[in-house]
């Protein structure tokens, strides 16, 4: 016997399920538009955050122990900063910021800049060579970070797999020629030492300045990462005359070792331990005014050592900053390669993963100038990475006139070329 099928049964299966499917659709879609919106709120907070600031607030910076995270090594960039917006006398200055993750190669694709204008518009008259929150006759005088250009002079070739930490001129040598040429012991003004790091490949070099040739390289141990770089005296000076013989002195990375090279060897005379608010050494000087070390972490701070035993002599001065169009003054984290300014008794410093080079009173800690470098090296290969390593000479010959401060030799990681270039002359107050 043939069975009678139900009529309208299936019908009404199928009516239910698509009932249950338009539900479940709707739901999908409330919740996309839910995360749509989250998106949205997160962004527009974001970019708030980011129309207030130059630098953006410290983050870890650590790697593994194969030093990916420091470096630009083998780390994915992640660009969370898109452009940060300095105003500066109604003139935008945009600058990108980087952050670092672990995982890939760093700097797949050309680094994105945008072109800005070379010339800035100072804060009114106002000086800006006194912290920002100076007193002075009972009353407080408000004081504002300027923002200046730079003059390009010319550039030489510089090594692209040089990975540059430090970058320092000696002051002046006692006999030997060491650049190779005998021309009345003039090496003082013809020679740059520089640091480069990555782990298995940090050295200490010695380059022509003239040419950017390689004279001579120290390989350092492949478990240390190399840092920054400083000449310095034997004995102390005061004067800042540049008397005795000269030393350099190197920070490693995560490793809190440092080491000290004779500038005419490139041989480790001494090796010492230190410590620092991030418990990671990235950039030193030598103050010629103090006879001191001053020492950059990564952070704001800037910790003093003394000159012999390498040891903390007065707690850590923050950096901070205050353009014209700032309430208060904001922390200036990231200082990088430092270099001692003996003209001015200042410092200038880079900014990790920004175009700028800042002047800092090394007192007070706060920042009275930033020189902006973002259309130094524009259109970049692969490889370059930040712009890192500032040198003035310390010598009078008569054959070299940049010993006022103002002109600089500057490069970055694994850039081609090294500059030459002024920056405006820094008035004393």
């Amino acid at each position: 016997m043939q069975k009678k099928r139900s009529v309208g049964g299936t019908g009404g299966g199928r009516g239910k399920k698509q009932q249950q499917h338009t539900s479940r659709k709707t739901s999908q879609q409330q919740k996309q538009q839910q995360r749509q919106q989250r998106q949205l709120q997160q962004k527009k907070k974001k970019e708030e955050e980011a129309s207030t600031t130059i630098v953006p607030d410290e983050e870890d910076r650590e790697g593994d122990n194969t030093g990916e995270g420091r470096m630009g090594r083998r780390n994915t960039v992640t660009i969370i900063g898109l452009l940060l917006a300095v105003v500066v006398g109604g003139i935008a200055v945009a600058t990108p910021i980087f952050h670092l993750n672990k995982e890939t190669t760093v700097r797949e694709g050309e680094e994105k800049t945008t072109e800005l204008s070379s010339s800035f518009s100072s804060p009114s008259s106002r000086s800006s060579n006194q912290d920002a929150d100076d007193v002075g006759g009972g009353s407080r005088r408000e004081i504002f970070t300027e923002v200046l250009p730079y003059e390009l002079l010319g550039m030489v070739e510089h090594d692209p797999q040089a990975f540059t930490q430090g970058l320092t001129f000696p002051w002046r040598w006692d006999d030997d020629d060491e650049d190779g040429d005998d021309d009345n012991n003039d090496d003082g003004g013809k020679i740059v030492f520089e640091s480069t790091g990555i782990y298995g490949s940090s050295e200490v070099r010695k380059v022509n300045i003239s040419s950017g040739k390689v004279l001579q390289r120290a390989k350092m141990n492949p478990k240390h990462f190399g840092e920054g770089m400083a000449y310095f005296p034997s004995e102390g000076i005061g004067d800042g005359s540049g008397a005795g013989v000269g030393r350099l002195i190197l920070l490693t990375w995560q490793e809190k070792i440092g080491f000290v090279y004779d500038p005419k060897t490139l041989r480790v005379l001494d090796e010492f331990s230190f410590q620092t608010t991030t418990s990671q050494g990235w950039g030193i000087t030598y103050d010629t005014q103090r006879d001191r070390f001053i020492v950059s972490d990564g952070s704001e701070y800037l910790h003093f050592w003394d000159r012999e035993t390498y040891k903390e002599i007065r707690s850590p001065v923050a950096v901070h900053y205050r353009t014209a169009h700032m309430q208060t003054s904001k922390p200036m984290g990231r200082i990088n390669e430092l270099e001692w300014d003996h003209t001015t008794n200042t410092l200038l410093g880079n900014i990790w993963y920004q175009n700028i080079v800042v002047r800092i009173d090394p007192e007070t800690g706060f920042v009275s100038t930033i020189y902006n470098f973002q259309s130094l090296y524009t259109h970049r290969t692969d490889k370059a990475d930040s712009f890192n390593g500032i040198a003035i000479r310390r010598v009078r010959r008569r054959n070299i006139n940049d010993d006022d401060g103002d002109v600089l030799w500057v490069t970055g990681k694994w850039w081609p070329h090294m500059y030459q270039v002024r920056i405006p002359k820094y008035k004393v107050t």
